[in-house]
């Protein structure tokens, strides 16, 4: 059995966004499935919907601050 794939949720503050998209491409091409907000959310969408749907799923969480 293989072991599952890393999930993670990039959690940030405004001030923290370029650090953390910094860190998202990294994570991404390492293969690891990451969310990160100017990434993933459409314009217009409902991010709280969003986040929440995906809390529930993501297995590891990165907060900044």
């Amino acid at each position: 059995m293989s072991p599952r794939p890393l999930k993670v949720f990039l959690c940030h503050a405004h001030a923290d966004r370029d650090p953390v998209r910094g860190l998202y491409t990294h994570l991404t091409q390492d293969g690891v499935d990451a969310w990160f907000d100017k990434a993933k959310l459409l314009p217009g969408q409902d991010w709280e919907l969003g986040i929440g749907d995906l809390q529930g799923c993501a297995r590891d969480y990165i907060k900044s601050g």
